[in-house]
């Protein structure tokens, strides 16, 4: 007996899923905002949906003493609030760019973090530099990226069925050619018929 079909086994892929979440954080009036706040700042917690189960923020320390002496320096974390899996593996890229999205400091690093921790940096930026930087309009715009590589997925790789054989020719002819019989209109020129599609 012979076979009815050929057995080429299965196949498997197995690809590393990942989630990107992307936050921006727009402070206006920088400079006034910078003189009336004290210590941690925190934006609000993203993404927003309720449904989310990874849920992030920001953490900017405007008046961090800078390790090098008495200049100021502004610190920027990023903080896991919740995860099922109580820490993420993930790229973190931080950019402080000015109103017209021209950047002013971009950092990138890859960390793991817990629930209730964050990670950053303590001396992200001098608070000198970032106050000029934001100049004339004044408005300091974070870009956080979070890019976690956390599912691992195997699927099956379905084959596709080969194609019937196509009739599409035959029918094309039987409906415009031949006996002319089928048309949507007819046309009567000198008293000759013609049928038109």
């Amino acid at each position: 007996m012979e076979p009815t079909g050929t057995n080429d086994g299965e196949t498997y892929v197995t690809s590393v899923r990942k989630t990107e979440y992307r936050y921006t954080w727009v402070i206006n009036n920088f400079s006034v905002w910078l003189e009336n706040v004290e210590g941690e700042q925190c934006s609000p917690q993203f993404p927003s949906g309720e449904q989310e189960s990874v849920k992030w923020c920001l953490n900017f320390y405007p008046n961090a003493s800078m390790a090098r002496g008495d200049e100021k320096s502004c610190s920027l974390f990023v903080e896991l609030v919740s995860s099922p899996k109580g820490k993420e593996s993930a790229t973190l890229e931080f950019t402080l760019a000015d109103a017209n999205g021209n950047p002013i400091l971009r950092k990138t690093c890859k960390h793991e973090i817990t629930v209730k921790s964050n990670w950053g940096w303590n001396d992200y930026v001098s608070r000198d530099n970032l106050l000029e930087k934001v100049k004339p309009v004044d408005t300091l715009v974070i870009k956080c990226k979070i890019t976690v590589h956390s599912t691992i997925v195997n699927e099956k790789l379905l084959k596709t069925p080969k194609p019937l054989p196509s009739s599409l020719a035959k029918d094309l002819k039987t409906l415009v050619g031949g006996d002319n019989k089928f048309g949507d209109v007819t046309i009567l020129v000198a008293g000759q018929r013609f049928p038109a599609h």
